[in-house]
């Protein structure tokens, strides 16, 4: 249940937005999650780097679990690795080379674990299933945004949208699906200059399971973004509607957001 006044986190700090996140489900009464709009600003500076508390935490809860580790939930976002390795090629180019040679590598993986694959998020920003005079194909709409973004002229807001929830293959009546949860990403401008806001929607959301590497994932598709326009990424609004801590124990919880809150830069200049 959700409660009717939406919770507002700001930080400059991916991992201590997860924590805050985990900390108002925790705070909620009678588990009546408040919706929350997550806003996170820093860009690449707010990624928790390897090593940090949060993320060996969680990914030591989740492995237990078998479930997808944090830069493995980020990568189903933006496949950051992946586009480095690649010579960082433009939106067109690498979302040919993801469509042809790294999501079905990732399908066949999931196969091998007997899991069923609907797809992945980027998969979606890249190759949304289009149907024209009954014939079917794929539009790239990051390439297409990032191309709008690029005229000298800012485009309009409305013209900034990528969706992720295809309603012929995504609306069916499987009570639990796990994709997507994640429904639409869109581009909005900030102030006069040529800084934007990347804006991110989630009916729902799993908090220990999914959150850390989605805002992860988001935040680098926003610089992938930036990258690519040369705008400056400002900030990651994300909205969750309903979310939860799942069937994880409170104390585990608890655990977590303690984890979250550890600046390892910090500690780092404590023992100096």
């Amino acid at each position: 249940m959700t409660g009717s006044t939406p919770a507002v986190i700001e930080t400059d700090c991916v991992a201590g937005a997860w924590a805050q996140a985990l900390s108002k489900v925790l705070a909620a009464p009678n588990g009546a999650a408040p919706p929350l709009l997550v806003c996170i600003r820093g860009g690449d500076e707010s990624i928790p780097p390897d090593g940090h508390p949060a993320v060996d935490a969680v990914d030591a809860h989740l492995e237990g679990l078998k479930r997808p580790l944090t830069m493995d939930t980020a990568a189903t976002i933006f496949p950051h690795r992946s586009w480095v390795h690649s010579g960082r090629l433009d939106a067109t180019d690498f979302g040919d080379r993801y469509v042809t040679r790294i999501f079905p590598r990732i399908k066949a993986r999931m196969r091998r674990r007997k899991r069923t694959c609907y797809g992945t998020y980027f998969q979606r920003l890249v190759a949304y299933p289009n149907e024209t005079n009954g014939s079917m194909s794929s539009v790239n709409q990051l390439a297409y945004v990032v191309g709008q973004m690029k005229l000298d002229k800012r485009f309009r807001e409305s013209g900034l949208q990528m969706s992720i929830l295809h309603p012929a293959s995504d609306n069916t009546r499987q009570p639990q699906r796990g994709f997507p949860c994640l429904q639409q990403i869109g581009v909005s401008w900030i102030d006069e200059d040529d800084g934007f806001a990347l804006n991110a929607f989630y009916p729902t959301q799993h908090l220990v399971y999914r959150a850390l590497g989605n805002y992860v994932g988001l935040t680098q598709l926003g610089g992938f973004i930036a990258d690519q326009t040369g705008r400056e990424f400002r900030q990651l609004n994300c909205y969750v509607g309903s979310p939860s801590i799942s069937a994880v124990r409170k104390d585990a919880v608890r655990g977590l957001v303690a984890s979250g809150t550890v600046d390892p830069t910090q500690e780092q200049k404590g023992e100096a």
